[in-house]
């Protein structure tokens, strides 16, 4: 969808300062670039709402790599004295 906002935008732009320029007067030229702003902002917010949902996926995705790496640290920890900081090596 953002894809297809920033094509439409792009095109519009090109169109816009090249072959309509001479057919876009007075109302019509407030209309065009109003509708082109409403597809340039689309493409933005739909960039930012990805952006924001990857950010987030990404941590989610960090959180669960480092709670596995945790664990599996746990199972392996040979069994031995400890103390309150942890095993005693000696």
């Amino acid at each position: 969808m953002g894809v297809f906002c920033l094509a439409v935008a792009s095109g519009m732009l090109i169109w816009g300062n090249t072959l309509l320029q001479p057919y876009l007067a007075g109302n019509w030229f407030l209309v065009y670039w109003l509708v082109f702003l409403v597809f340039t902002s689309g493409a933005i917010g739909i960039g930012l709402l990805d952006f924001f949902a990857l950010r987030h996926s990404m941590k989610m995705e960090h959180k669960e790599m480092l709670a596995r790496v945790l664990a599996e640290a746990r199972v392996q920890d040979p069994p031995g004295e400890t103390d309150e900081r942890g095993p005693l090596r000696r």
